[in-house]
């Protein structure tokens, strides 16, 4: 199982390509999903977890709306991603748009998964997360204190 660590900026090209590092593609060499995230950036999932997505959101209650919504949202939004011969995959435009792309895309390793960022947006957010990082890692692991 890939395990993604590390941030890392790159350029957006014209033709709204992102280069991921080769310490991250090494991972995933057949590519992924790209879609959507609850945060305005992209998540990638590698093929092998893409399908466990696909089966977990599949057990879900078909008859809630929540549920398919969720379904819309991440199915409706998902691109298949490989890259090409310099290690880069295209985004298309309407992912693009949800994160609010601009030049500067941060990649960064969160785990099992890869997310993409407007670099302004990311750095915003790492601000916040960066300020309150003892009391958001307190409240993920249910009020235990961190020990990190």
């Amino acid at each position: 199982m890939a395990s993604f660590k590390g941030t890392f900026l790159h350029q957006m090209d014209a033709k709204g390509r992102v280069a991921f590092p080769s310490r991250l593609r090494s991972q995933i060499p057949d590519g992924g999903t790209l879609t959507v995230a609850a945060e305005p950036c992209l998540t990638f999932y590698p093929a092998h977890l893409w399908h466990d997505v696909e089966r977990e959101l599949g057990r879900l209650d078909p008859l809630n709306p929540d549920v398919r919504d969720t379904k819309r949202q991440i199915f409706g939004s998902a691109e298949d991603a490989t890259f090409d011969r310099q290690g880069r995959i295209a985004i298309p435009g309407h992912l693009r748009d949800h994160a609010h792309l601009g030049k500067e895309v941060v990649v960064m390793g969160v785990g099992d998964v890869i997310e993409l960022w407007d670099a302004t947006t990311w750095s915003k957010r790492h601000g916040h997360i960066t300020a309150d990082a003892s009391d958001i890692m307190r409240r993920a692991r249910g009020g235990v204190p961190p020990s990190i």
